[in-house]
């Protein structure tokens, strides 16, 4: 509930709470050089509403999740998203460990009952990782962001105007157990490396810890009418985010950023709904990305990322009033990717579409009880797939990391993913469900050249999860 505009809509419910617990295992053949073969998870959720007196309202969410990776190399970080320039990196696989504490508080005042109220709400982020096997790894982030809102309802027009204002602290620090792993041509594959592009790296080991200070900024215009039949609901935003990465405290006199990475982000969505007796639910999403860094060692820019990405989606209900509901519909999602490093001349364009088509059905019981089943078959299309490295440029990052990304990204592959859920009542009145789901992708090959010394992660991957929810 951390839309204010929907929660508007909730202030005649006195308050309601929802908690999740589940179990993920993933086998992941089939993927880029930065991401684990195995991951197992272990989840909490919980988010609730109530309504307290007559004008003010709260709501709030919290996670805690335990993940446990296997066979993860070229990726020692956080939750830092991939389009990041700055982090280290090993090509020994390892096992990983990760904590994760997610919050989020939301408070309400209406200053005019059904004309004006204001909303603030708060965003948490806690990560811990460590790394098993050398070079051994310790990360944390610390991420806070502040949403202060304001919103007015005018007939069915709601709208509402939202600041967003954040910051976050990391460090990541390495270490070895093993000393000969350290120096010398012998283990080569434990000597870590920085990132500081897509190419640009460093070789030399760097004994210091990684610190980066991230802020945020950004507005946002969210809204909800209706009209006849139809609702119809939109998100704007905008974000600035601005990474400085050091090795140095910040509060130290001579504080140095050896790079600085800014990243726009743009989002436009829609919703729409149309209620009849047979309902149709039309999505709409579209994002761009682009930033750029300064890195301090060479006094210039050299890393520029562009990423767009286009959402196009339908969902029809048939029979709904009958025990026997069914739904199907068709999402297409377009995404193009570029990114170019100028001290190294690596560069890499790629475009790809993702068509799925949501399927369900649900069983009504008696007492309100009922069984449903989702299938949703989605096919991905490499529509252009382009990597530029010099002869002369070539590093272990382009063998290890660019060119297993450029053999995943130009195949195509087929998956499917399923849901089987119960939702009951107990004995003490309180709804409950279960459900599990299955996930399965098979790529079908990749058809151009392996180049010598790289490496084509293929396989099949599936997941299973096993979850229970509660519903208060």
């Amino acid at each position: 509930m951390s839309h204010p505009t929907l929660l508007w809509d909730s202030t005649q419910i006195k308050g309601f709470g929802v908690a999740d617990l589940h179990y993920l295992s993933k086998r992941t053949d089939f993927r880029t050089a930065q991401t684990e073969r195995e991951h197992q998870a272990a989840a909490f959720e919980a988010r609730g509403y109530n309504k307290i007196g007559s004008r003010v309202y709260v709501s709030g969410s919290f996670q805690f999740r335990k993940t446990w990776q296997d066979s993860l190399a070229f990726a020692l970080r956080g939750p830092q998203p991939d389009g990041m320039p700055t982090y280290y990196f090993v090509p020994k696989a390892g096992k990983f460990e990760r904590q994760i504490y997610q919050a989020t508080a939301h408070v309400g005042y209406a200053l005019k009952p059904n004309k004006w109220r204001t909303d603030l709400q708060m965003d948490y982020l806690h990560h811990w990782a460590t790394r098993s096997v050398d070079p051994r790894m310790e990360h944390y982030t610390m991420q806070l962001v502040l949403k202060p809102s304001l919103s007015y309802r005018l007939g069915t027009l709601q709208t509402t105007l939202q600041g967003i204002w954040g910051y976050a602290n990391a460090q990541t620090n390495l270490s070895y157990k093993h000393t000969p792993y350290t120096f010398g041509n012998a283990f080569p594959e434990y000597h870590y490396r920085t990132s500081y592009g897509y190419g640009n790296i460093s070789l030399a080991l760097d004994s210091s810890d990684m610190r980066q200070y991230d802020h945020y900024k950004g507005i946002a215009l969210l809204g909800k009418t209706h009209k006849a039949n139809w609702e119809l609901l939109w998100h704007g935003e905008y974000l600035h985010t601005q990474q400085n990465s050091t090795n140095d405290q910040r509060r130290m006199v001579g504080y140095f950023v050896k790079q600085r990475f800014s990243l726009d982000a743009f989002r436009l969505s829609f919703f729409g709904i149309h209620h009849h007796s047979n309902p149709l639910a039309i999505r709409l999403v579209a994002e761009h990305k682009q930033g750029e860094d300064f890195n301090g060692n060479m006094r210039s820019k050299n890393y520029l990322w562009q990423q767009s990405r286009a959402l196009v989606g339908f969902t029809k209900t048939l029979q709904s009033t009958t025990h026997l509901p069914k739904e199907f519909g068709v999402e297409t999602t377009i995404t193009h990717d570029e990114r170019t490093d100028g001290s190294t001349n690596h560069y890499m364009q790629r475009t790809w579409v993702d068509v799925g088509m949501p399927l369900a059905i649900t069983y009504v019981l008696p007492a309100a009880n009922r069984i449903r089943w989702t299938l949703r078959p989605s096919y991905r299309i490499s529509l252009h797939n382009e990597l530029n490295i010099p002869n002369t440029q070539y590093t272990i990052f382009s063998t290890g990391i660019a060119y297993p990304e450029h053999y995943y990204y130009g195949t195509n592959a087929l998956s499917l993913q399923t849901r089987l859920a119960y939702i009951g009542k107990t004995s003490v009145r309180y709804p409950f469900g279960l459900y599990i789901d299955l996930g399965w992708t098979r790529p079908d090959g990749y058809h151009g050249e392996i180049y010598p010394g790289t490496k084509y992660y293929s396989g099949n991957n599936t997941a299973l999860q096993l979850g229970l929810n509660f519903y208060l």
